[in-house]
């Protein structure tokens, strides 16, 4: 992402001001919430929708499932496509493979597609650490240097934790990569790992079934051989 649009898109935590409904809050009620995420969330400290992304299942505040249902058709289409072609092709290698042909083609199926699962429904690194309106006022004006205030998201997050906003999300992100339409979400330090995992073995998939089907034609060439 270019350094325009994150300039555009951050500003210095410095120049923050309260929004109007946080004038109405107790100092308890914004003590108690160590994450927001915008504002109409001050009220609510277990959103269920964070920007395009729905909020599943939160642990001490944040939230484990992040699911984003408007860009989720290039993700079924996939999932579709290689579990029909899987559960087709296996009942016919089935017997008329090596053992150890037909358990290599089920482990290079299971890892593509349990990779690309684990990216689609887990959280891709949005921020722990935000600062909340009335802890931002208990810090030292120096130390407020070391925040940035995210327009879009209206968060306050430490710089240090190099946090960008996606706008396919519509979320920050720690760590941010790039954004993947296949898997309908960012890809980041935390779930790059299983990307790659879904990317490689989606390769070791398709080579893995060539092999089975050159494979299995010998083998029925063969047959139709000895009975001529």
């Amino acid at each position: 992402m270019n350094n325009e649009y994150k300039n555009n898109t951050y500003k210095k935590a410095t120049n923050y001001v309260l929004p109007e409904n946080a004038s109405e809050l107790n100092i308890k009620t914004l003590e108690s919430n160590n994450i927001i995420f915008g504002n109409d969330l001050l009220l609510n400290k277990y959103p269920k929708k964070i920007g395009n992304l729905n909020a599943y299942f939160y642990y001490k505040n944040y939230p484990l499932i992040l699911i984003n249902f408007p860009q989720m058709y290039l993700f079924l289409i996939y999932q579709i496509f290689i579990n029909l072609f899987f559960f087709s092709t296996i009942k016919l290698f089935h017997k008329n493979l090596y053992n150890f042909l037909e358990i290599l083609y089920i482990i290079s199926y299971i890892i593509p597609v349990s990779s690309h699962l684990i990216i689609f429904f887990m959280n891709p690194g949005t921020p722990k650490f935000n600062l909340n309106f009335y802890q931002l006022n208990q810090i030292d004006e120096n130390e407020k240097k070391n925040f940035m205030y995210c327009k879009i998201c209206n968060i306050i997050v430490k710089i240090e934790d190099d946090v960008v906003h996606c706008d396919e999300c519509n979320v920050c992100v720690m760590n941010y990569d790039h954004h993947c339409y296949w898997t309908s979400k960012c890809i980041t330090n935390k779930n790059i790992c299983f990307f790659y995992c879904f990317i490689f073995g989606t390769i070791i998939f398709a080579a893995v079934f060539s092999m089975c089907a050159i494979y299995f034609l010998y083998n029925k060439m063969i047959v139709l051989n000895k009975k001529k």
